[in-house]
């Protein structure tokens, strides 16, 4: 009797033994299969991120590089006109690319230099944000799950940064104020200071003029600065994107 109980029990054992090993087996198979699912999501939403982030560096580059110009030439008319501040008369001005003028700035006055400076003044370049794989990636409930958090918290710096700075983008005051000074003053668009005989000497003769013209080359500035500080950012949150992606691939 204990010999068979004995062998009954060994045989129930096993029977459970086999059944628990083979729940373990498929809960592990399961663990397995959501985590690979849940990388691949990881990997395919963080791929639209870099690439989202990735276009907004390419504008705010594009950016930078139209307000270097637009500040630069802006501050040479000005040094024309006799009507630069000491600051901007000690600055040695040089600009970033040749995307707009492929020439050394002009030191003294030159027609093609000044019409492209006018042209330019309306065009700031407008900031559209690309940020439909951020929402895409957190409205799925990814973003939480992901816990790379030096990551997480270079793309929430970037983009409270960048909507702070450039989220309601929209025509700068000082463009609207220079178009309605030129309206209402002398019945002109801010095209037709290109068409003037002397245009230097119809600046220099009006302070209203070069107040705002003083307006729009600071804004060109701040748009400049502030567009490579977050075109920097930018940078630093692919990388790090980058290194996600590797992980996942491992």
């Amino acid at each position: 009797m204990n010999k068979k109980v004995k062998k009954y029990l060994l045989k129930y054992f096993l029977e459970f033994l086999v059944i628990v090993i083979g729940i373990s087996v498929s809960f592990w198979l399961n663990n397995w299969a959501e985590n690979r699912l849940l990388n691949k999501q990881k990997k395919e939403n963080l791929i639209n991120l870099k690439s989202a982030i990735q276009r907004d560096s390419d504008l705010l580059n594009t950016i930078e590089s139209v307000n270097d110009f637009r500040f630069n030439s802006l501050s040479q008319v000005l040094k024309w006109s006799n009507s630069s501040v000491e600051t901007v008369d000690s600055l040695n001005l040089i600009l970033r690319d040749s995307i707009i003028w492929n020439k050394p700035i002009p030191k003294e006055f030159e027609n093609d230099f000044f019409y492209k400076t006018i042209t330019w003044i309306q065009r700031p370049r407008r900031m559209i944000i690309n940020s439909y794989a951020i929402e895409e990636i957190k409205s799925s409930g990814i973003y939480s799950k992901i816990k790379n958090k030096l990551l997480k918290n270079l793309v929430n710096d970037y983009y409270s940064d960048l909507n702070w700075v450039f989220g309601n983008d929209e025509t700068p005051v000082a463009i609207i104020d220079l178009r309605i000074y030129l309206r209402d003053n002398y019945n002109l668009l801010i095209s037709d200071l290109r068409l003037s005989n002397n245009p230097i000497k119809f600046i220099n003769q009006d302070k209203g003029l070069i107040l705002r013209l003083r307006n729009i080359r600071n804004n060109a500035s701040w748009r400049r600065l502030r567009a490579k500080k977050s075109r920097l950012m930018s940078i630093k949150v692919i990388e790090e994107l980058n290194n996600e992606i590797i992980k996942l691939e491992d």
